[in-house]
């Protein structure tokens, strides 16, 4: 069978799959559906949530919208792949030759990222050292008492019956760490350890991370310094050791910055379908994810732009794909979610993120912000504080010196969306919404 007469097959397929859900979605068809879910709600005891048989109406109703969309998505992928196959360029990029090679240079990009090159054995040493430390000071807090947050992620969706981990009905689920602690105390019981292991992990994996960004993307003589202090920082040590989504999910921004970064250097499929599905994982964990994502966005654009390589090829080839495959991994992610919780309202506009009025953010928005740098740096020596301050005053100076612009843009590039966010949104963030900041200042402070 020719690759042609394969791809139109995929492409019938998709139309009988949007058929079907269309069909699904009428009141007749929906019927069995909806009788299926509301047995399985019985049998997983979600009518112990509140409201229990409000939140059952908006399940229903919920159902026939979400059969809907997808019958929407599928008609669309099928007419896309449809039209695309008439195109030479689409069918170059079909042939098993070109994705494998795209899939290799992808992974060979990868590989050189963490490749330590030119390092002096003392460095060598005070990387393993630091990392030791940081490791150190988060498995000593490990048995610390659990706090509410905490309790709540844990007694009301991961210690109950599966569909519990999709259910969003307060911004407590952050709902890939919730999975991940299901499984884990799956496999090592119902302890402290085996609650907070998710986010111990993330808080391990995130220190060689950010030493390789610092290394390798903006392109610091080390990355010791940022290692050093975030190895020590109270505020990192305790959301690695809470079981919270907080430390994953600035892992997963550590990640999709390393993928932009082999996607600015060349473009590949690979790339794009990774950074992608990554960013869907953020999302997945805490939607706050919009901030971080549109933040790495805008900074791509502005590498290509200070480059002089932003042009209708880069928007259409990587920036509108980025955004748009993300945008479909989320919604597939998010289907469960949806269909559980029964709607979006909880996800998108939940009493947590209610608008200020303009008055109130203008008179509080500066106390905000610096009560937050506050909490950031509360716990450490004020000695080494000021240390931190004068290389974070050095790391500015001696980017503008040199022209290296890479960390500075990524930091206003996040900034922005905060600014963004903050003005339609007429919202001031928590201060652990904004803990992904912290790396990247580390790095600034880093190249000084």
């Amino acid at each position: 069978m020719n690759r042609k007469k394969s791809f139109f097959i995929v492409s019938m397929i998709f139309l009988v799959l949007s058929i079907l859900f269309f069909i699904s979605s009428y009141t007749y068809f929906s019927e069995y559906l909806i009788t299926f879910i509301e047995n399985k709600i019985k049998r997983e005891q979600l009518y112990s949530h509140p409201n229990s048989l409000k939140h059952q109406q908006k399940i229903f109703q919920t159902l026939p919208i979400i059969s809907f969309s997808y019958g929407i998505l599928f008609l669309l992928l099928s007419l896309s792949s449809f039209f695309l196959l008439k195109t030479q360029t689409f069918h170059n990029y079909l042939r098993l030759s070109y994705l494998k090679k795209d899939l290799i240079h992808f992974s060979c990009q990868i590989i050189s990222f963490f490749k330590l090159r030119s390092l002096k054995n003392n460095e060598v040493y005070l990387i393993i050292l630091f990392i030791l430390i940081g490791f150190y000071n988060r498995v000593i807090y490990l048995n610390q008492y659990i706090g509410y947050d905490e309790s709540v992620s844990y007694l009301n969706y991961v210690n109950q019956s599966f569909p519990f981990l999709f259910l969003y009905n307060v911004p407590n689920n952050h709902i890939l760490n919730s999975i991940f602690m299901k499984v884990s105390t799956s496999i090592f019981g119902q302890s402290l350890i085996a609650i907070r292991l998710p986010a111990l992990l993330s808080g391990i994996f995130m220190m060689p991370l950010i030493y390789f960004i610092s290394k390798n993307i903006f392109k610091n003589n080390t990355g010791i310094i940022s290692l050093f202090y975030l190895s020590i920082s109270p505020v990192m040590i305790y959301y690695s050791t809470t079981a919270r989504g907080y430390s994953l999910l600035i892992v997963i921004i550590l990640i999709i910055i390393i993928i932009g970064y082999c996607l600015y250097e060349k473009i590949t499929i690979s790339g794009i379908l990774f950074f992608s599905l990554f960013s869907a994982l953020g999302f997945f964990t805490i939607p706050i994810m919009l901030i971080p994502f549109s933040g790495v966005l805008f900074w791509l654009i502005l590498r290509f732009k200070q480059k002089d390589y932003l042009n209708r090829d880069i928007i259409l080839k990587l920036i509108l794909p980025l955004s748009i495959i993300s945008i479909i991994f989320c919604a597939l992610l998010y289907t469960p979610v949806i269909i559980i919780s029964g709607g979006i309202e909880n996800i998108i506009n939940n009493k947590y993120v209610q608008p200020y009025s303009v008055e109130y953010l203008v008179t509080n928005i500066f106390n905000h912000f610096i009560n937050i740098i506050k909490y950031y740096f509360e716990g450490i020596p004020s000695a080494v504080n000021l240390i931190f301050i004068l290389f974070l005053f050095f790391g500015f100076y001696e980017a503008f010196k040199n022209s290296n612009y890479n960390a500075i843009s990524l930091v206003l590039s996040f900034l922005l969306s905060i600014i963004i966010i903050i003005i339609f949104k007429r919202i001031l963030p928590w201060d652990r919404v904004l803990l992904f900041l912290i790396p990247f200042i580390l790095i600034i402070s880093d190249s000084g």
